[in-house]
């Protein structure tokens, strides 16, 4: 199933037009998205929304607060709050992909990077199926294959109430890794894509988003880098950085148990 969906995206890839490919220009790269004020897809021009596998396409319905049930991409949020999440929720016709793609634009060999993004839980369906949020890495070209961490996925389980937390989310959890296995080359274009399977056939899914996402350069021409001070630049909120300064040390703990 994953290898389908690698092959799905690459064929989007070809017949698509290209979205804003956010370029690397040094070791102390650092992204930074918040979703904050967050309405239609044109406020991300960074990140695209496509349909996985057999799927639909997917669509857009706009703000909510985890009240609706129509399966579909959503901004979520409180009502009235700019604190946004990008989030979907699957039914039996439609899983998602929400991608964004990264260019090392340097002369040099990026060796291990960063990731952390908070996964939150904001339509529940006690009765429902779990659902669960997946990322993976993909280098196109000739190494089309999925690297999936598990540090970064999420699984939902069974929601404790029908619709909307008031206030939500009902369920939230920093999720980090590093990534150690494939370095990327000079010129070489990455996707990151968070994955949204199709829900169970004749279940009802849990609506989840993603938030506060972060991308840093760890190693860059076989040298250590300081990523948290490159993170702490691009961060505007101290209480996020600070949740991060913790996300990072799991990230290294993790980073510690691959190498060994």
């Amino acid at each position: 199933m994953r290898q389908l969906l690698s092959t799905t995206v690459l064929a989007l890839l070809a017949t698509q037009p290209a979205w804003g490919t956010v370029s690397i220009t040094g070791g102390n790269f650092a992204y930074y998205e918040d979703f904050n004020d967050f309405e239609t897809l044109d406020d991300l021009p960074e990140w695209t929304l496509r349909a996985a596998g057999a799927s639909e396409d997917p669509m857009y319905l706009g703000l909510d607060d985890g009240s609706m049930n129509t399966g579909g991409a959503y901004s979520y949020g409180r009502t009235g709050s700019s604190e946004r999440s990008f989030g979907f929720l699957p039914n039996n016709n439609l899983a998602a992909s929400i991608i964004i793609e990264f260019r090392n634009d340097t002369s040099s060999v990026i060796n291990e990077f960063f990731v952390s993004a908070d996964a939150e839980l904001w339509h529940g369906e006690a009765s429902g199926s779990s659902t669960s949020l997946k990322f993976n890495y993909i280098v196109p070209g000739n190494d089309p294959l999925d690297r999936n961490y598990d540090g970064l996925d999420y699984h939902s389980g069974q929601a404790p109430i029908n619709g909307a937390a008031n206030p939500g989310p009902i369920d939230s959890v920093q999720l980090s890794d590093y990534a150690v296995d494939r370095p990327i080359l000079p010129g070489e274009t990455f996707l990151f894509e968070f994955f949204f399977p199709v829900a169970s056939a004749g279940m009802d899914a849990q609506g989840i988003g993603f938030d506060n996402f972060v991308f840093a350069v760890g190693r860059f021409d076989g040298q250590p880098i300081n990523y948290m001070e490159n993170i702490a630049a691009v961060i505007p909120e101290p209480s996020t950085y600070a949740a991060l300064a913790g996300a990072a040390a799991l990230g290294l703990i993790a980073l510690g148990r691959r190498r060994q």
